[in-house]
């Protein structure tokens, strides 16, 4: 699905408006522990699951809480295609952990699209990408499109998608001694970089 420049454009002014700059985003310290805190049971689906679907694991689900989408050969899933659920199933969360930026703009958006009528009334969908403020993060040959907060916010209006937050999130925790702390910040101010590695954004149907 073509997405037309100004779609992003205005989504990323919109997203500027509601949540500042990248550096205004609040921080938490993983997507799991916060899919940990925030799942309150119902079907999952997990988009871009990888081999050794990670996140059923962590969540802790048994195959009927636990559904896979992912086209990879290496592993075994519920679905290899978005085409191949039923029109009538409906997850309480999905969840879409470092995938979209190994796609095009055009794959994400018929990617939302399709996953949108499967997110149930009230179900949550959980997208992280890597920070693209963050100097080394996107650097993989496998990324296709960098995506900036704004962006994905814009990509998940277009399809439909109502943003509830956006976060950041690092692996590594950020300075704390008094010099390192300092030089962050002129570093923030003059390269405009982030030490947070990865954004995560939250939206309903």
């Amino acid at each position: 699905m073509q997405v037309p420049y100004s779609v992003l454009s205005q989504g990323r002014r919109e997203a500027f408006e509601r949540f500042g700059t990248v550096f205004d985003l609040p921080i938490v310290r993983s997507p799991y522990g916060y899919l940990k805190r925030s799942y309150q049971g119902g079907l999952v689906l997990d988009v871009g699951a990888g081999a050794d679907r990670y996140l059923q694991q962590v969540l802790g689900l048994d195959d009927e809480a636990y559904h896979s989408l992912d086209s990879d050969p290496a592993g075994q899933f519920t679905y290899t295609d978005v085409s191949q659920i039923p029109s009538d199933q409906q997850y309480q969360w999905m969840v879409l952990n470092q995938l979209l930026e190994h796609l095009t703009i055009e794959e994400t958006a018929d990617l939302l699209f399709g996953l949108h009528g499967h997110l149930a009334p009230g179900g949550c969908m959980a997208i992280t990408v890597p920070n693209v403020s963050h100097p080394i993060r996107y650097r993989n040959e496998t990324h296709v499109t960098p995506w900036s907060y704004g962006g994905l916010y814009a990509i998940c209006r277009f399809a439909g998608y109502e943003v509830q937050q956006i976060y950041r999130y690092s692996k590594n925790r950020g300075p704390l001694d008094p010099l390192s702390w300092v030089m962050e910040r002129v570093m923030r101010h003059l390269y405009r970089i982030d030490w947070c590695q990865s954004i995560m954004l939250v939206a309903t149907r």
